[in-house]
């Protein structure tokens, strides 16, 4: 059962308890949009599709969505949707967050479209055409 987290200020979320925030709601501009946030692996190991966030009108993918999750080697992919329409993905190399200590994940879109992920501070995968915002 999923479980609902009300506070504001820094959350620390519980796997095993399959905690979830409920922002208001966003609606992106066109303009691009970045989301940031801080990870912790705990020497774990995260699930193929284990998502870091899922923005969007839908709990159905495909409906205006954007997306970062886990891919089944450990590294990260940044999925977009306008409507149906799925864009060209970003994903990095395999296991790119380290599994110890808090790591900073910094997921961007720019107003032209390209999408960055970044670990750390350090770009670890572009999109090499326009993404949907």
């Amino acid at each position: 059962m999923l479980e609902r987290i009300t506070e504001s200020g820094g959350l620390y979320l519980d796997k095993s308890k399959s905690q979830y925030i409920d922002l208001p709601d966003i609606t992106p501009s066109g303009n691009g949009m970045t989301v940031q946030v801080w990870i912790n692996l705990n020497g774990e190991t995260p699930a193929d599709k284990a998502r870091v966030f899922d923005f969007g009108r839908s709990t159905n993918a495909a409906l205006d969505n954007m997306i970062l999750h886990f891919d089944a080697s450990g590294g990260l992919k940044l999925v977009s949707y306008d409507g149906s329409t799925r864009s060209d993905d970003v994903t990095t190399s395999a296991n790119v967050i380290p599994s110890s200590g808090w790591h900073q994940i910094t997921a961007s879109i720019d107003d032209a479209g390209y999408g960055r992920i970044y670990v750390d501070g350090e770009l670890v995968g572009e999109s090499t055409t326009p993404m949907h915002i």
